[in-house]
């Protein structure tokens, strides 16, 4: 209340301020984070008498749970804070298994309210109102019609103040709704940004991009949080950029940094939370593990940065964090060797990254046969393996290895995320969708989760769901290409070009060199009949190095569509000729363009034999706008019902 005492605490050099929620020593400002000021406060509050772990865990998160070692860690850096060592404790007592008593000299301080707010002297109470009547009278006897004269005066001084503090109300709350409230604005989306190497050796790069992914996957399982992917925020690795600046490219409200050291079987973290749009530092902690703990130490992090932004977390999130068994450290390095180069090859698009990917993973699963996420992984290695390279006799693996990741570890979001691809690639449509929904639902920040599903979706004829699926995606995978260009095509199925020309290109904005999103967007001015601009893309994205195979696939569909049949059949024998010794060019491809000649029985005798090598490319058929001319022939409805697909 206006006029009371405001009550704050010494003890030491120290001055606790709690209508500032502020802490300062010899003058200076301590920085503390909320929970550690609120756990300080409440151990001053009742200085000299011991606090119950349980009571403390209740007043400092009053409306989430949280684990002791919550409490430790926030302990550990207020004692930190007020200078306190190991074994120095001049200010916190522990009392073991029970709780913590403050136990320095504390003096409560009440700051007297201002003469400006008193109403009445203290005689003028105590007499009562008669007194004040007789002394009011006597007052206006004895000073007359000069005290008329003052009180106006005073009334006039009294009434401009009040003016001018609505003014200068009116005015902060018109320059606040003017920009965003960002003090209380909570943290919903985080990205946990690369963490830097200290180890002092190059080499130990890997080993720090490891810790990332891990942090991010954890971090991922609470349903109430979004975390950007990794591939997202490895575009920022060794950036200078500003963090406010990195947080609204990715659309985040929070940042996670941190820094790794890594010395044979030990491994030290430093962790901080930040709010991305003040660049304020809100927690932060130094840990020092053994390898072999490193994954149940990233869980412990994710819990306390909960806690920290007042995520309640709820039993799923609980059980999704839980502590994961101690991993051999020689497996487990294996495993971010393997992490390492498969990230190479999302970037690369190249076999050799794949292949060295593959030789890590299975080198763990060598070490290490228990260790799920290894075999997670190797699936995707068997797989883009087989169907982007060639080594079909590799998917038999592929298949084996998502089993036995789903057997280990049930809990692991990649590892259903790996029966979803294999699945989805055997064109069991039941099975895949329902593992894709188990992924969204170990791990709501999945990105594969949410963008394999769209592409589910797409295959199954459901653009709408697609859509949405894929606008989730987008939001995990801010500025990476592949989501929004997926988008794009769905837009495409559903014969609307003008919109998907539009999002190849916002994807184009991402990734300025790319020619193959020049042959996308060609593509649709193609559909649209638009043929001039549809050429000056696919000009656009030949290679420079001479190779125009590409370019000649897309100038034959080019021709082939704009019924220029002369110039599209010597193109056609050229390619074939060119291709014969090494089949380069997919079944399908060749369906489409027989489809587009309105050669029907050549289409479907190449659509045949892509069935027949159970191509996933053949998949494409119901939306791809080159077929429509095959709809109503018996034997491609025919290949249609033995895929599987709704009709």
């Amino acid at each position: 209340m206006i006029g009371q005492p405001q009550q704050t605490y010494e003890f030491g050099p120290f001055r606790l301020i709690p209508a500032e929620r502020q802490l300062l020593c010899d003058g200076q400002v301590v920085a503390l984070t909320p929970k550690a000021f609120d756990l300080l406060l409440v151990l001053v509050e009742q200085s000299g008498h011991l606090v119950e772990k349980d009571e403390l865990l209740k007043q400092v998160w009053p409306d989430s749970f949280v684990e002791e070692a919550n409490l430790s860690v926030k302990m550990s850096a207020l004692r930190r804070a007020l200078g306190e060592g190991p074994n120095d404790h001049q200010y916190i007592e522990t009392v073991p298994k029970r709780g913590y008593r403050f136990v320095a000299r504390v003096n409560v301080v009440r700051d007297s309210p201002s003469p400006v707010f008193q109403q009445q002297s203290d005689s003028s109470v105590i007499n009562g109102e008669e007194q004040h009547e007789n002394q009011h009278e006597a007052k206006v006897q004895r000073y007359g019609n000069g005290t008329k004269r003052r009180t106006v005066r005073l009334k006039a001084l009294v009434v401009s103040a009040i003016v001018v503090a609505l003014t200068g109300l009116a005015l902060f709350l018109w320059i606040s709704s003017r920009r965003p409230a960002l003090v209380d604005q909570p943290i919903r989306s985080v990205a946990v940004l690369p963490m830097e190497n200290l180890s002092g050796d190059p080499n130990q790069e890997y080993f720090a991009d490891g810790m990332t992914d891990a942090l991010i996957n954890e971090m991922g399982k609470i349903s109430a949080l979004r975390v950007i992917s990794r591939q997202s925020v490895m575009q920022y690795k060794g950036t200078h950029k500003l963090l406010p600046e990195i947080a609204r490219e990715l659309g985040v409200d929070g940042a996670v940094e941190g820094s790794v050291t890594h010395s044979g079987e030990r491994v030290g973290i430093r962790v901080q939370l930040i709010r991305a749009a003040t660049d304020q530092q809100l927690w932060s902690e130094n840990y020092d593990r053994d390898l072999r703990d490193v994954i149940a130490l990233q869980s412990e992090v994710a819990r306390v940065i909960a806690s920290e932004i007042n995520i309640k977390l709820t039993a799923q999130d609980q059980a999704r964090l839980k502590s994961m068994r101690p991993v051999n450290s020689d497996a487990y390095e294996e495993f971010l060797w393997g992490l390492h180069f498969q990230a190479q090859f999302v970037n690369e698009q190249r076999e050799e990254p794949d292949k060295e990917a593959l030789k890590h993973f299975e080198q763990a699963i060598k070490i290490d046969p228990n260790f799920a996420p290894s075999y997670a992984h190797v699936t995707f290695s068997y797989g883009t393996l087989a169907n982007i390279f060639g080594y079909s006799e590799l998917f038999p693996k592929a298949r084996e290895a998502a089993m036995k990741a789903v057997e280990l570890d049930g809990l692991l979001p990649d590892a259903h995320g790996a029966m979803a691809y294999v699945l989805f690639n055997d064109w069991d449509w039941p099975g895949a969708e329902r593992e894709f929904k188990r992924a969204q639902e170990l791990n709501p920040s999945y990105s594969w989760g949410h963008w394999g599903y769209a592409i589910y979706l797409t295959t199954m004829g459901r653009y709408e769901e697609a859509i949405s699926e894929n606008r989730q995606a987008e939001k995990l995978e801010p500025v990476v290409n592949a989501p929004r260009a997926n988008t794009g095509y769905i837009y495409y199925c559903m014969r609307d070009y003008d919109r998907g020309i539009e999002e190849y290109r916002k994807t184009l904005e991402l990734s300025p060199t790319s020619r193959h999103l020049h042959n996308l967007i060609g593509f649709g001015y193609q559909l649209k009949g638009n043929y001039d601009n549809a050429l000056a893309e696919y000009k656009e994205a030949r290679d420079p190095s001479g190779d125009d195979l590409e370019y000649k696939e897309q100038l034959l569909s080019l021709y082939a569509t704009a019924g220029r049949r002369h110039e599209a059949k010597n193109l056609l024998k050229e390619l074939q000729e060119s291709t014969q010794q090494k089949p380069v060019i997919s079944p399908r491809y060749w369906a489409e363009i027989y489809a587009l000649l309105d050669e029907k029985d050549e289409s479907v005798s190449w659509l045949q034999k892509a069935f027949a090598k159970h191509d996933s490319d053949v998949l494409s058929i119901r939306c791809s706008p080159e077929f429509d001319k095959l709809r109503s022939d018996p034997r491609f409805i025919d290949l249609w019902h033995r895929t599987g697909l709704p009709q």
